[in-house]
């Protein structure tokens, strides 16, 4: 294991995994906390993303203020993100997530039983967490809500949930067809779980029901709403962070991710839902 060395309390270790389950060579990054003890766990999607998220500095500015919950953060290193990034409840029309199985078994199998042996991690899975962006982030919620014994908290950037199993002009329907909100449906509440959730008011300009929302703030808000009919508690459970004139790019995404932190790891509630840019 390769250490970059660094006078800051965050200590950034370069690690190449070999998987099985992925048939790939993986990098991993890990971002130590300098602190004793027990430590959280975030995994990231995206890992070769930290630079352009200022992964490294956001990290630093959370330990100056919560040194003692400064979790373990993994940057996973993606490959084919089209491939392994999805849900393993279905691959969507185009076939697009078939390997989300595979990333799952290499998470669960390969990854998790390194981290395990290697640091001192809390086996209290709500400080336990995935988070990720567009695509990512509909990985690490899949991650999260399949596995409820191994993690507790899932932290989602714009989330990719128009995954669905039709195309539009196949007669689309958003009430049956998106498929992480029939996954929610079909599977219900599972206990223990928290979701925070993030979008920009000008990712995109798409509004394919014509409400006035546009799409990827009306697919999160939706998916709210279905997990609140499954039992869980806004605020407590849940909470989204709307970043105004945010857009679908890292600098918006790294506006959230202070938000996000102390949410998940401190357990603040906060009311607060619109973040100016």
């Amino acid at each position: 294991m390769k250490k970059v060395v660094s006078k800051s309390p965050i200590t950034v270790e370069k690690h190449t995994i070999t998987s099985k389950n992925l048939k790939r060579e993986v990098r991993i990054d890990f971002y130590v906390p300098e602190h004793k003890g027990t430590l959280g766990l975030l995994l990231m999607n995206d890992g070769q993303d930290a630079e352009a998220l200022h992964l490294k500095s956001e990290l630093e500015t959370f330990f100056r203020n919560h040194p003692h919950k400064t979790p373990l953060t993994v940057g996973i290193h993606a490959a084919d993100r089209l491939h392994e990034y999805g849900t393993t409840y279905s691959a969507d029309y185009m076939k697009r997530g078939k390997g989300a199985g595979a990333y799952h078994k290499f998470i669960l199998n390969e990854l998790l039983p390194m981290i395990y042996n290697t640091f001192d991690i809390t086996s209290d899975r709500s400080k336990r967490a995935v988070m990720g962006f567009s695509m990512g982030a509909l990985s690490a919620f899949d991650l999260v809500y399949q596995n409820p014994s191994v993690f507790g908290l899932a932290g989602c950037f714009s989330g990719s949930f128009w995954w669905r199993k039709k195309a539009y002009f196949r007669g689309f329907d958003e009430k049956k067809d998106r498929i992480i909100h029939r996954m929610v449906r079909k599977q219900g509440y599972k206990p223990g779980l928290r979701f925070w959730f993030m979008a920009g008011t000008r990712e995109e300009e798409d509004d394919r029901n014509n409400n006035g929302i546009i799409d990827v703030i009306d697919d999160q808000l939706d998916l709210i709403a279905q997990l609140c009919c499954t039992g869980y508690k806004p605020y407590y459970d849940i909470h989204y962070l709307e970043i105004e004139d945010g857009q679908h790019n890292h600098e918006s995404w790294k506006l959230g991710i202070q938000n996000f932190l102390e949410w998940g790891f401190c357990k603040r509630r906060t009311e607060g839902y619109l973040l100016k840019k």
